[in-house]
């Protein structure tokens, strides 16, 4: 055939890619001699990414509504046993009843409700954030997974080292209830952030659905036979006829007759137009009740409608330039974030405590003082403890008060005490 340049043919997927040269052919020559050879063919759809799409976004909208909803069975009671019941006299002596030392039946139960929340609600952030550390980017998936995790584990940690903690009453400080909480509220954001975008994709395919499936044409000059073909066959120059409540096929020019067309769907205009011999007529519009002939100016993907959509379609896939600048920023608030966090962990006193925080620290010695010595000298010792170190030495005062005490304190304070480098009269 004229005007054809290229043909790949996949028998697997039974798809054919032409290439060729519109002011010589189209793709209803091709489809008829396509078929004069004996095998059925049919243009592919341009809507199928779509609507693919489309369909892919009522998914994920689905998905995370669900992980909302579940997010909320956990979160709520989490919230309410951390929150509520220790303000509630009845309930805060259930919620703080001791099963063994430093473990108490709230904590337990926030950490039952606080574990699946985690990993299996969670278990998306992790992939997520997973995937995007091993291409090298921070998103704000990893923000919430080191968020979380860090709240559950550290959590975790005090519980298990409060079992060791000599005094019976000491009740650990948990963080179930942030792991929760930020689940539940990222969960809301991406639901509500898809259900937005599935508006789009909605919008979209309701708009690709304004144009027909079929349309008529005339095959002859005199006008006289008439052929059904598929709108997507339809090219430039074909003569089409519109009945009563046919919609327009494409863009054209009326020919022939009169009618009122609805254009509310495109344009916005809620009162029918009237349309006469060369006036313009849009693809997707809807005709009244009168009959007129058009010839076709634009076909396929160069009608308004098309272009309409292609439109919605770039502006729901590219970015804004205030988006992308607040994409950059996030990028390097993360990196800060990341440094900062370290940073603070390597030099928290807990970790690496000074002389100073060892005295501070170590008050459980108070009770075995106070059975030793007189209250003039536990006064004495707990205001050495108040007293921290200045430019590397212990002051004059602290250290005097301290030796009036020392004979107690190296027998019924922990040996870092009698020992530490920094105060030798011990």
């Amino acid at each position: 055939m004229p005007g054809i340049s290229s043909i790949a043919v996949s028998l697997a997927t039974e798809t054919a890619k032409i290439t060729f040269d519109r002011a010589l052919t189209g793709p209803r020559e091709m489809v008829e001699r396509i078929e004069e050879l004996g095998f059925d063919a049919m243009l592919s759809d341009q809507n199928d990414a779509t609507q693919l799409r489309s369909l892919t976004r009522m998914k994920e909208i689905q998905e995370w509504r669900h992980r909302f909803l579940w997010s909320i069975a956990f979160a709520a009671p989490v919230f309410l046993i951390s929150m509520i019941a220790p303000k509630i006299p009845f309930t805060e002596r259930i919620a703080h009843h001791f099963l063994i030392p430093g473990i108490c039946v709230g904590h337990i139960l926030v950490l039952i409700l606080t574990t699946p929340a985690q990993f299996w609600i969670g278990r998306k952030f992790y992939r997520n954030a997973y995937m995007a550390l091993k291409h090298g980017t921070a998103t704000m998936d990893v923000l919430v997974m080191l968020g979380t995790s860090a709240a559950y584990f550290y959590s975790l940690g005090a519980m298990f080292f409060a079992m060791f903690n000599p005094e019976p009453a000491f009740m650990p400080l948990v963080f179930f209830d942030t792991s929760t909480m930020l689940i539940m509220f990222v969960s809301l954001g991406r639901y509500l952030e898809n259900s937005a975008k599935g508006k789009t994709s909605s919008a979209l395919t309701d708009l690709m659905s304004l144009a027909p499936s079929m349309a008529t044409i005339y095959t002859d000059p005199a006008y006289t036979v008439e052929k059904r073909i598929p709108t997507e066959l339809v090219q430039v120059g074909d003569i089409v006829k519109i009945v009563p409540g046919d919609k327009v096929p494409a863009d054209g020019t009326v020919l022939r007759g009169s009618s009122s067309v609805d254009e509310s769907a495109i344009t916005g205009e809620p009162v029918p137009v009237l349309k006469q011999v060369g006036d313009s007529v849009i693809g997707g519009t809807v005709n009244a009740l009168g009959t007129f002939d058009m010839s076709v100016t634009r076909a396929g993907k160069d009608t308004a409608l098309a272009q309409i959509v292609k439109l919605v379609e770039d502006a729901q896939t590219s970015k804004a330039p205030i988006q992308a600048f607040a994409d950059r920023v996030a990028g390097y608030l993360e990196s800060f974030t990341y440094i900062h966090t370290i940073y603070r962990f390597v030099s928290l006193p807990s970790v690496f405590p000074s002389p100073a925080t060892v005295i501070i620290n170590s008050s459980h010695c108070f009770p075995k003082i106070i059975n030793s010595v007189d209250l003039n000298i536990y006064e004495a010792v707990r205001n050495f403890h108040v007293d921290e170190p200045k430019s590397g030495e212990v002051s004059r005062r602290a250290s005097t008060r301290y030796l009036h005490a020392s004979f107690t304190a190296t027998s019924t304070c922990s040996p870092s005490l009698a020992t530490h480098p920094r105060h030798p009269t011990l």
